[in-house]
């Protein structure tokens, strides 16, 4: 066992947790086996005496923070609606359905380190609070890299989105024809996803391999067919 001196609590080296004074005998039976059987409570209980130790642990802390000495560094998912932090997808998905079910769910999550008390006990302790490690900070973007970087994404979202022009003259018959423009602008998807989605198959994309060939072929013939057709036809 040692001492964090800032925030005077006990922590165990080999778990990385935090550990009440009057857990240590039964974290020492329940997880160290070995050590249990030369520990001492009453020369423990002389040697932390003296010593300025909290009888609870902090369960105030917030983030984003430096780490705290002798807990283990996790990494987690973070919630962009609020400040929870939680190891998996799946339990990160149940925490928006059942707080933001209100918001888009996202496919994604921002990935970060976090830090919590103890692994088991009080719920309390669980609740993970964001770090970011000394070599971290000095990547770490600034406020206002932070600030530029939101702007140009609300920008993007105004580039993506299909207006049709206001002059007729500017809007072509085919595209008037088919009302593309209509049918995509009620579409909440980026227009790089629909020109991907419309593309040219990929090499990879073994089930199209015959496509390319067949819509050539199709056209070949319909150019063919412009000779033999009436001209009322072709207006």
């Amino acid at each position: 066992m040692k001492i964090n001196t800032e925030l005077c609590f006990l922590f165990c080296q080999l778990c990385q947790e935090a550990v009440p004074t009057k857990e240590v005998q039964a974290h020492l039976v329940n997880k160290h086996v070995d050590l249990s059987y030369i520990f001492d409570n009453t020369c423990f209980e002389n040697a932390i005496k003296n010593l300025v130790l909290a009888s609870e642990l902090p369960i105030d802390i917030s983030g984003p923070r430096k780490p705290i000495h002798g807990l283990a560094i996790h990494e987690v998912l973070a919630c962009d609606n609020c400040s929870s932090l939680y190891t998996s997808s799946k339990v990160m998905r149940e925490h928006h359905m059942d707080h933001h079910k209100d918001l888009p769910l996202l496919l994604s999550w921002r990935q970060c380190k976090a830090q919590r008390m103890k692994s088991q006990g009080p719920g309390r302790y669980h609740i993970f609070w964001e770090v970011i490690p000394e070599e971290d900070e000095i990547q770490r973007p600034s406020s206002q890299a932070i600030m530029v970087e939101k702007v140009m994404k609300e920008l993007q979202k105004e580039l993506d989105m299909v207006e049709a022009p206001s002059d007729q003259r500017l809007v072509s018959p085919w595209l008037l024809t088919t009302r593309w423009h209509e049918y995509v602008e009620s579409l909440n998807t980026p227009i790089r996803e629909l020109c991907c989605q419309v593309a040219l198959p990929q090499p990879q994309e073994k089930d199209f391999e015959t496509l390319i060939n067949m819509v050539e072929l199709y056209f070949q013939n319909a150019v063919d067919l412009i000779k033999s057709t009436d001209e009322l036809v072709l207006q």
